[in-house]
């Protein structure tokens, strides 16, 4: 079975990646856990507002995942974030299928620099991502804590690290390369 978009064709079965594919529903168990951590909810009102007001309240929603696999930030259409110029870089999925970015944005996190908020919009995107890489370039620290504790991100030259046993694996990122190694 084959999903068509605008520039390309993809197997929908042979599409494992996650961000793409809005089947959240599949997983019972997990969805259990999560219904489970509510501790309450709150009340949604018809929004009665101008548009600018409903998509400020849409971005609030909308959750960013962190990815350490993507090599620039690239945003949903559903953020529907400030056009900054056009687009056109080629994004090539685990499938070896390609997509095309349509514009440029920013990130609406004004506390990141103007380089390291500038994102590409990716047409058929289903949730954002959020590069590890480039906030590296950038020289924010990421540290994703333990289970459930979190991540956080850091400006260069704000934290120090003490470990008191050497890393049980090490790394690299070779100056030409977009990723890291093990």
């Amino acid at each position: 079975m084959s999903k068509i978009s605008k520039d390309h064709t993809y197997l929908v079965d042979t599409n494992y990646w996650s961000p793409l594919n809005n089947n959240e529903d599949n997983n019972d168990e997990e969805n259990k856990d999560e219904i489970n951590m509510i501790k309450h909810t709150t009340p949604v009102t018809e929004q009665k507002s101008n548009k600018w007001t409903r998509r400020v309240a849409k971005r609030r929603q909308h959750r960013i995942i962190i990815d350490s696999g993507a090599t620039s930030h690239f945003m949903s259409e559903d953020l529907d974030l400030p056009m900054e110029g056009t687009s056109n870089k080629e994004v090539y999925l685990p499938n070896n299928a390609k997509l095309r970015t349509s514009r440029r944005t920013k990130l609406p996190f004004d506390n990141l620099t103007n380089a390291a908020r500038e994102a590409d919009v990716l047409p058929g995107l289903k949730r954002s991502l959020l590069s590890v890489n480039k906030l590296s370039e950038e020289g924010y620290t990421t540290i994703f804590h333990p289970r459930e504790d979190g991540v956080t991100i850091h400006r260069e030259g704000t934290i120090t690290i003490t470990t008191i046993e050497p890393p049980v694996l090490t790394g690299e990122k070779s100056s030409k390369a977009k990723l890291w190694t093990i």
